[in-house]
């Protein structure tokens, strides 16, 4: 679904991103974790086009990412960040709605997508539809944003530091909601997040990241038995003291 084969950045002879290769497979969640700085939103930014490879390829569905028409891809690519972006003066059903609207969606497909996607992310029609964004909560407006980037029923999700500004109960509810939502809609997802403990939850593979190359890679469970490196040891240290014993059994069982 998603390829990375060599993929350098470079801005002005300082480099962004290092020789990186990655294959994320149909209905995988591969985050990105690292401390700012170390490359993350750049690589995720080129699979929709929005930062261009000084070198290496990056390939979409099988297809160089500089073949395809940028409208074309980004309206096939679920976009998630963290500050939303929802239009505050537009309804619920008018945000989730904008890009059906935007392909010429008549408006009764319309009506149904949206009721299915805020279903999906369980804020009832009836109860959220045309409520503002002002009237949301952090958690319920960072569903919305979600549910905006499944109108279109892309199978590739791209999400940046999407619950980051979240209090920590309200995230680890979305997380939950994102997790279930993942299993029913079987998206490809590529996740940046700096938070260690929400990269273990989310993960499916974690991609280590430092200044702009990859440490490490491996499923949460393989990075808790066997760190390669100095880096991921002291990395991960927070994860295994930040588990109870019987999560961490779990983790490593």
């Amino acid at each position: 679904m998603i390829r990375f084969d060599q993929v350098s950045k470079f801005y002005g002879g300082v480099p962004a991103l290092r020789d990186f290769s990655l294959e994320a497979e149909k209905g995988e969640t591969v985050v990105l974790l690292g401390l700012s700085g170390s490359g993350k939103t750049t690589t995720l930014r080129m699979v929709n086009g929005m930062v261009t490879p000084s070198s290496g390829q990056v390939m979409v569905r099988g297809r160089d990412v500089s073949a395809w028409p940028l409208i074309d891809l980004r309206r096939s690519i679920g976009y998630v960040i963290q500050e939303v972006g929802l239009f505050p003066h537009w309804t619920v059903a008018q945000n989730v709605g904008m890009l059906p609207k935007a392909v010429e969606w008549d408006s009764q497909k319309t009506r149904l997508r949206v009721e299915e996607l805020l279903e999906l992310v369980r804020l009832p029609y009836s109860d959220y539809a045309l409520r503002y964004p002002s009237e949301l909560s952090g958690g319920e407006a960072q569903r919305v944003g979600v549910a905006r980037a499944l109108a279109l029923k892309p199978d590739i999700l791209l999400m940046d530091e999407p619950f980051g500004a979240l209090d920590a109960i309200t995230r680890q509810h979305t997380q939950t909601q994102f997790l279930q939502i993942k299993e029913e809609q079987n998206v490809t997802t590529l996740f940046v997040t700096h938070d260690i403990q929400e990269a273990f939850r989310i993960g499916d593979r974690i991609v280590i990241m430092k200044e702009g190359s990859m440490v490490e890679m491996g499923t949460p469970e393989a990075l808790l038995k066997n760190q390669g490196s100095d880096y991921t040891r002291e990395l991960l240290a927070s994860v295994t003291l930040g588990l109870s014993g019987r999560e961490k059994e779990d983790r490593i069982r």
